[in-house]
């Protein structure tokens, strides 16, 4: 019995599958990391699937190329091996490659701070401006609108309306 053969004959497998592994290898590596959220988070996966992760709910696999953004709490956001992933701060863009590293917070009035923990993040922002930040730097983006307790102001409805009655005097 000669089992030199054998094993010879499966050189061009073994070969094949370890250059198969090789390729993959980079893909498998690559991926977009959201973790720590402490709050509510929205996923727009670069298909326009939209995810809501609400605390405690698992985080689901993250596309190379979709967005982020955190809604209230804290999160940290990663993009390595190649991916990129942008985040929403307010009016701001933030984008993640190469390793880069971010931390987000979202105060209960709509304020966020964005902290580089590792790598260069580019940022957009609403003016049309980009800057670059690095490990270290933070970024504060002001509430478009501030958060109100009350909800939202509706028109004809504030402790001033007077009615249609104090115009015409009629009482109903």
């Amino acid at each position: 019995m000669n089992t030199r053969r054998g094993f010879k004959s499966r050189y061009p497998i073994l070969i094949a599958g370890f250059v198969l592994l090789l390729a993959i290898s980079p893909a498998v590596l690559a991926e977009v990391s959201v973790q720590n959220v402490t709050g509510t988070i929205t996923i727009t996966m670069p298909g326009g699937e939209v995810v809501t992760v609400e605390p405690g709910q698992p985080i689901p696999a993250i596309t190379s190329g979709a967005t982020v953004e955190a809604i209230t709490g804290t999160a940290e956001i990663s993009a390595t091996g190649g991916d990129t992933v942008n985040v929403l701060i307010n009016e701001s863009t933030a984008t993640l490659t190469d390793g880069a590293q971010i931390g987000v917070t979202v105060s209960p009035t709509g304020d966020a701070t964005l902290n580089v923990i590792s790598g260069t993040v580019t940022v957009l922002n609403a003016d049309g401006t980009t800057q670059t930040l690095s490990a270290g730097e933070s970024l504060v983006a002001l509430a478009l609108k501030p958060v109100s307790a009350q909800g939202p102001d509706i028109p004809g409805t504030g402790p001033n309306y007077i009615g249609p009655e104090a115009a015409t005097g009629y009482k109903g």
